[in-house]
């Protein structure tokens, strides 16, 4: 179930169901993961500058009064595969930099992986794991050097690396992270040690897009020796059936069914459809994504008032940033070229956005949907229109591809539902329910596999 499970998810990631990503991107999901430094989560003896530099205020003479800071939210391990980097802007002439990953526990008074749950390398080529100091590879990095901090979730590794070169792996275990939530973070503990980091919004010296590639290369060719036997229970069969035509993978629905000699439980066009639509939302074509509904399914959004706000809500939101991407992108280009300032970057439409607003909420208050869900939503999308800043918090939280990828979710479910067919998988509730009891914990397999098999015997 698990290799099944896997395949269909690598057949979102090659391209069955497409997602607009960043061009520059640390890590195989960009929803959910760290971006930028956290000011607020910080020490005291740090100061942090413009989200991504570092740099240590404490007493000169306070040799050792270490000082981390916490990026601004933690990794996503369903990423797969989550990539930093920092580049030391100052070395100073004592003291030590450390560059890693921290939990949501970890002392802010002490270098990443000096405290419990942590590890971090050191500018003396050591590293800090669980408050030790344990023999690396003995490669230091001073003042002009990049360091970089890789962490593979599929091998449950982690590795560092110097001006694009990689060093040692080093295999994480449960004891490194037992709170579960891993951040990056970096440190120092001297005077005149300074830091940049960069969590892809430029592009890094560790070449990451080969190393994921070449994990995936892999994993796939592994898999591709693997046939899926025509002697699965065919209950079983059903599982990895209704999963692949709820996310809308056509042809690997097609293949499993002539495989399996079962029939599709949806049919082909309607599959197509649903896959459409989830393509432009993930996307962020809002508007299209509308049409295709109605066209697909002409009463759904009448009948359904609570996914045509959230529809609405993602569409002005994508409204107002479309044109804070084109302007920033100008702004960018005309610094880097001699082309001419006289043309101006494209405007926000004002009478657009308090249109769309009023909108938002006519449907909020004149249908039974003012849940906290959608105030939130609708309350984000307000105060984005209000500052209108590229670079706000607010605006930075709702570029993230997750949030396309959530609403995509949402309305692909909703329009299997009520076209008759189970909500959500066995497969995914039986995935989720594993996760939340505990049952997929490493430190006893036995057991993980016992709880997992009496779990199915509920579908």
């Amino acid at each position: 179930l698990c290799l099944c499970l896997f395949v269909c998810e690598m057949n979102r990631f090659h391209g069955n169901r497409p997602v607009a990503a960043p061009k520059t991107s640390a890590h195989l999901d960009d929803g959910r993961n760290p971006t930028h430094l956290n000011t607020r989560d910080t020490s005291l003896l740090l100061e942090v500058s413009k989200k991504f530099r570092v740099r240590y205020l404490g007493n000169e003479a306070a040799l050792r009064d270490a000082g981390t800071v916490r990026a601004n939210t933690f990794i996503n391990k369903g990423c797969g595969v989550f990539y930093f980097e920092a580049k030391v802007l100052e070395n100073g002439e004592r003291g030590k930099t450390a560059v890693g990953l921290v939990s949501v526990t970890s002392s802010l008074g002490k270098l990443p992986g000096g405290d419990t749950n942590g590890i971090g390398y050191t500018s003396e080529g050591n590293l800090l794991r669980g408050g030790d100091v344990v023999t690396y590879n003995g490669v230091s990095y001073a003042e002009g050097d990049v360091v970089g901090c890789c962490v593979n979730f599929v091998s449950n590794k982690v590795f560092f690396t110097k001006n694009g070169n990689p060093l040692d792996e080093v295999p994480l275990t449960a004891s490194d992270f037992h709170e579960g939530k891993i951040f990056p973070a970096v440190g120092m503990n001297a005077s005149g040690r300074a830091l940049e980091v960069n969590f892809g919004e430029k592009p890094f010296k560790y070449n990451v897009k080969d190393y994921k590639t070449e994990i995936i290369s892999s994993l796939l060719n592994e898999i591709g020796h693997v046939e899926i036997s025509k002697e699965y229970p065919k209950f079983v069969q059903e599982l990895v059936l209704e999963y692949v035509v709820f996310c809308g993978y056509v042809e690997s629905a097609m293949a499993l069914a002539k495989q399996f000699h079962s029939d599709l439980p949806e049919d082909v066009d309607s599959i197509r459809a649903r896959h459409a639509i989830a393509v432009a939302i993930e996307g962020g074509d809002i508007e299209d994504a509308i049409a295709l509904i109605n066209e697909y399914r002409p009463d759904f959004l009448r009948e359904t008032p609570d996914i045509l706000f959230k529809l609405k809500c993602r569409s002005f939101v994508e409204r107002i940033l479309s044109p804070q991407e084109q302007q920033t992108s100008s702004t960018t280009v005309s610094s880097t070229t001699s082309t001419s300032s006289d043309s101006d970057p494209p405007a926000l439409d004002l009478a657009l956005v308090i249109e769309g607003g009023k909108e938002l909420y006519k449907l909020l208050t004149e249908h039974d949907i003012d849940t906290q869900t959608n105030n939130n939503l609708f309350q984000d999308a307000s105060t984005l229109a209000a500052f209108a800043d590229v670079e706000s918090d607010i605006a930075t939280k709702l570029k993230a591809q997750s949030n396309r990828q959530k609403l995509a979710d949402v309305v692909n479910a909703c329009l299997v539902e009520s076209n008759g067919d189970v909500s959500e998988p066995r497969l995914i509730v039986a995935q989720r329910l594993c996760l939340v009891s505990g049952y997929c914990e490493p430190s006893s397999n036995k057991q993980a596999t016992a709880n997992t098999s009496n779990l199915f015997i509920v579908f």
